[in-house]
């Protein structure tokens, strides 16, 4: 008795297109699943700039020398971090002086809109590539800040300001107006991360 066609078995070529299928379909999950990882990771290793980026930030507003005693790389969670940073001096104009006239006739200004900072701390991914000495090849934060350096941000770093000289001698230049530039720490930026420290 010959088998109806609802009893009939696959054919060997049936088998093979059903394997062929599978196999695309699990090679196209796999695919997927691989990218959205690989996202996953370059998001986390984004944020672990990020914190990096601001946890230097944070160390240069309590002790303008910092930033040269701190290493070139740095370790956070898991992965290897550069940064580099630049400071440049700004002045906030005053769109309407007017109004903060002394009623004598006499604009009333504030120097300290002559002294701020702006200050950009950069950080990225450094996987051990000549593509990872300079930001923007592998996952890179940045955090901005505008700084007013004659604001103490704590009495702590108040006190250890007036007890090292060199920070006491930044101190004076700001308030007199000097050049942001200090001598003894050097501008550095011709070094393999691009850092300019002030």
């Amino acid at each position: 008795m010959r088998p109806t066609a609802s009893q009939r078995g696959f054919s060997f070529l049936e088998a093979v297109l059903a394997a062929a299928m599978l196999g695309i379909i699990a090679s196209a999950v796999l695919a997927a699943i691989g990218t959205v990882w690989r996202w996953e990771l370059t998001d986390r290793q984004r944020l672990g700039a990020a914190e990096v980026a601001n946890r230097v930030m944070i160390a240069y507003i309590d002790d303008k020398t910092s930033l040269r005693d701190l290493p070139d790389t740095i370790i956070y969670d898991g992965a290897r971090y550069r940064w580099s940073s630049n400071i440049e001096r700004v002045s906030i104009r005053d769109e309407h002086p007017e109004e903060r006239n002394d009623g004598a006739g006499t604009v009333v200004t504030i120097d300290v809109f002559d002294r701020m900072q702006a200050v950009t701390i950069t950080a990225w991914v450094d996987d051990g590539s000549r593509a990872a000495l300079s930001p923007g090849r592998t996952p890179t934060a940045s955090v901005d800040r505008l700084i007013n350096p004659l604001d103490f941000v704590s009495s702590d770093a108040t006190e250890r300001m007036l007890q090292d000289p060199e920070q006491l001698e930044l101190l004076l230049r700001e308030l007199v107006g000097a050049d942001l530039q200090n001598p003894s720490a050097g501008s550095d930026s011709g070094d393999h991360d691009g850092r300019n420290r002030r």
